[in-house]
């Protein structure tokens, strides 16, 4: 009779314990899925919040979606600086200038990492309209944090499997690179070519490093991550 009570409450817990880790697994999807889910302001606000919390003179990544998805504590966690990540899924170089303020200077990052411009082409804009915010993003960075060091990431590769104008838009973002890398010189910044380490041989995005032909996957960030971390040291 004892065993068999013991047997029925090990079950018990048993049943208790799944349940447990099952509604944890649960809460912390939910809470991702939820941070994933927000919008542009929500996720100003968010990084309004984190200001007073976060060190200043770190490592800020700003940019459009291919910058929100990279997971930087994965890649960068050997360095002695920490790296933020201040990127928002369909940016633009005109809405990241509006949010500068809050997502950069306010915690005074002594490195900063840019890529913007992918939407801009997305949505149409010429190549002039793109370097003209862009020229306006660094000419603040410049007037904010003189002294902090700013890497200029290229444009990125687009595939057919994203849209059946990669081929133009592909034209057009290495005009816009030209731009860019331009800019950069004339600010004193450097630039950094991540579009040629992207493409196959036929000029697109290669597959390898992406699923959907706009954003890259995890070999893609390790792409950029080999790149970047020599450059960071």
């Amino acid at each position: 009779m004892v065993k068999v009570m013991c047997k029925k409450r090990i079950v018990i817990l048993a049943i208790i314990l799944f349940v447990v880790t099952v509604s944890s697994a649960i809460l912390i999807f939910s809470i991702k899925a939820c941070k994933e889910s927000l919008t542009y302001d929500e996720k100003v606000e968010t990084f309004i919040k984190e200001n007073p919390l976060l060190n200043q003179g770190q490592i800020v990544f700003i940019g459009d979606s291919i910058t929100a998805k990279y997971k930087l504590n994965n890649h960068y966690k050997e360095l002695n600086l920490k790296t933020y990540n201040r990127g928002i899924s369909g940016d633009t170089t005109t809405w990241l200038l509006s949010r500068l303020q809050t997502s950069l200077f306010d915690i005074a990052p002594s490195k900063i990492v840019l890529m913007i411009g992918t939407n801009d082409i997305n949505y149409g804009k010429s190549v002039q309209e793109i370097a003209d915010s862009y020229k306006s993003i660094l000419q603040l960075i410049q007037q904010k944090l003189p002294t902090a060091k700013t890497w200029c990431v290229s444009i990125i590769p687009q595939n057919t499997k994203y849209s059946k104008n990669a081929l133009y838009n592909n034209a057009i973002i290495c005009e816009t690179n030209q731009k860019i890398q331009t800019l950069a010189s004339f600010f004193g910044y450097e630039y950094v070519d991540l579009y040629s380490s992207l493409i196959d041989d036929n000029g697109f995005l290669n597959s390898r490093y992406s699923t959907d032909g706009l954003h890259i996957n995890s070999q893609g960030y390790n792409v950029w991550t080999h790149i970047m971390k020599n450059l960071l040291i």
